[in-house]
């Protein structure tokens, strides 16, 4: 029963957000399904009527995920809007690490105009060093971004790979001065610095391109990676091994419990959770880092309360954190699951027999298990 009103939950909540991606659905209609949903779980659970109450759930979630959509789906900014394809002069501060690529390095920059607050990212060559919290004005010419085409021959959805952090626009080759630095929140100042000083070690001890690997496995750091070098891991298929996964984000957390054993081990498990909270803030939260992390909490979760740590329900219930977190991860959620090329979750089937891992099972709840994974996969690799 558990297990059913679980997948109920994570596949009804999911299935609104995708639906309410595609179409616009009335508020008030949904507003009054959470209200009758919810009233008939209230009666059903005391009823004691299972497939019923299971059904409730169903579309309570369902109802529940077209809303969450509905509260971020927002119309970009009228100023801004008004501005497009005009040389703009704008002051803001840059809200996340910068991205520095091969020829050049990316700065997001939320700024403020007659009351209306985006982000915009732009790109700045390699004259001046910009770092997080940094308080700056730039000019340009305000560009909306556009999809573009592959390597491979597939269209890639960058305007909504923007969207999914809040950047409706972009200024390229911006002029730009700092302002004033260490304007940022703190503690991602400190985490940003430590990240900082700990690959300029890396560098110093290994030679490139080993360096860049290096970085790429310990932190995931990837956007210093020449287009050749990157495209030797794709051809090879190893490019999932520079993509922080919840194997190393546990190994990390692990090695914080041993160094605090003398405690006791709960306390040892908190700090563990805490460090994870931490290294994602530092990896830059990004998608593949986020999922790591959520997994390894529940994992250290599981062994805090003595419990059986289920992979496959935990790879379900990170993604649907994650989109309750930001329903536009859907736009990048392939990373989700390729990050790892499976490892998080092997689930393979000869037709007739489901296997989770080496495992034989035959479960309603893990054949459930298995095409939620699969439609988490590629339902949303299909937007």
């Amino acid at each position: 029963m558990r297990d059913r009103i679980f997948y109920s939950i994570c596949f009804g909540f999911t299935l609104g957000v995708l639906l309410r991606s595609f179409f616009i659905v009335n508020f008030n209609l949904v507003i009054f399904t959470l209200i009758i949903s919810f009233l008939s779980i209230l009666f059903l659970y005391l009823s004691k009527t299972k497939w019923s109450l299971i059904i409730s759930v169903f579309i309570f979630t369902l109802a529940l995920g077209i809303y969450r959509f509905h509260m971020v789906d927002v119309e970009p900014p009228l100023f801004f809007e008004s501005h497009v394809d005009e040389r703009v002069n704008l002051t803001g501060e840059i809200v996340d690490e910068p991205d520095i690529r091969e020829f050049n390095q990316k700065l997001i920059i939320k700024t403020e105009a007659e009351g209306d607050v985006t982000k915009v990212l732009v790109t700045v060559g390699f004259g001046e060093d910009y770092k997080y919290g940094d308080e700056v004005k730039f000019s340009g010419k305000l560009q909306k971004p556009e999809n573009f085409i592959t390597d491979t021959g597939k269209e890639f959805d960058y305007i909504n790979y923007l969207k999914k952090d809040g950047i409706f626009y972009s200024i390229n080759y911006s002029n730009i001065e700092i302002i004033s630095h260490g304007n940022g929140n703190k503690v991602k100042s400190a985490l940003f610095y430590i990240k900082e000083k700990f690959l300029e070690k890396i560098d110093f001890a290994i030679s490139s391109p080993e360096d860049l690997l290096m970085g790429g496995l310990i932190l995931g750091e990837r956007a210093s990676f020449s287009q050749e070098l990157r495209q030797q891991f794709i051809d090879t298929g190893t490019i999932h091994i520079v993509a922080l996964s919840g194997y190393n984000v546990t190994i990390i957390a692990e090695w914080i419990m041993k160094l605090f054993a003398f405690l006791p081990l709960n306390a040892g498990i908190g700090l563990g959770i805490i460090t994870i909270l931490l290294f994602v803030m530092m990896a830059g939260g990004q998608s593949t880092a986020l999922r790591a992390g959520i997994m390894a909490v529940l994992a250290l979760v599981a062994r805090a309360t003595d419990r059986t740590y289920d992979v496959a329900r935990a790879l379900i219930l990170a993604g649907v954190l994650m989109i309750i977190f930001n329903p536009y991860v859907r736009c990048v959620f392939p990373a989700f699951f390729y990050s790892n090329r499976g490892g998080d979750i092997p689930l393979t089937s000869n037709g007739k027999v489901f296997y989770v891992g080496d495992r034989k099972v035959w479960t309603a709840g893990h054949c459930l298990s298995y095409f939620c994974c699969l439609y988490f996969r590629f339902a949303f690799h299909s937007l």
